[in-house]
């Protein structure tokens, strides 16, 4: 009896995420994607629901995902989620230069808060550790301004003597 209210307690919870997603497809014009039952519930959940003769395996011929697909998979679905959200990111700062350009007036970043919503920022914030991956300041090479001309003149020096060191090793 006890399992068979927390059975119908779970076939509620996928029902109502269920009905959220046609909801939000529908309102949104989008095309219905059923969500999968991995992702609406947690792996003890899943395990119960998925038994054979349960309400999410009721033939008993499915076979419950093993947690670390699970795992996976969601790494797979956050990577794309945060990708397209740089993507938004780069696009709505490639939209503000031309705009800038156009106008002929000095190239402001647009705000990211302006940009993206409150659960997209979070996301964005998490995975950049609060640094704008497009900001020339956030460049990966730090402390060494490599187009500078003293640089540039290193960077020549050090080439021709990586040559004339190669001809002595090739030459003995």
């Amino acid at each position: 009896a006890d399992n068979t209210a927390l059975l119908a307690s779970l076939s509620a919870k996928v029902e109502a995420d269920r009905a959220k997603a046609k909801a939000r497809a529908e309102r949104f014009g989008v095309e219905y994607e059923e969500p999968r039952v991995e992702f609406i519930l947690s792996a003890e959940e899943l395990k119960l629901y998925m038994s054979p003769g349960a309400p999410g395996n009721p033939d008993g011929t499915l076979e419950v995902p093993q947690e670390s697909d699970m795992e996976v998979e969601r790494e797979i679905r956050d990577r794309e989620y945060v990708e397209k959200i740089f993507e938004k990111v780069a696009e709505e700062t490639r939209k503000a230069q031309a705009r800038a350009d156009r106008f002929n007036v000095p190239f402001t970043p647009p705000r990211l808060e302006n940009i993206l919503s409150k659960q997209e920022f979070r996301k964005y914030m998490s995975a950049t550790a609060g640094r704008n991956p497009l900001a020339p300041s956030n460049a990966p090479v730090h402390g060494i301004d490599t187009f500078s001309e003293e640089e540039v003149k290193r960077q020549a020096e050090r080439a021709d003597r990586f040559k004339e060191l190669m001809c002595v090793c090739v030459c003995v």
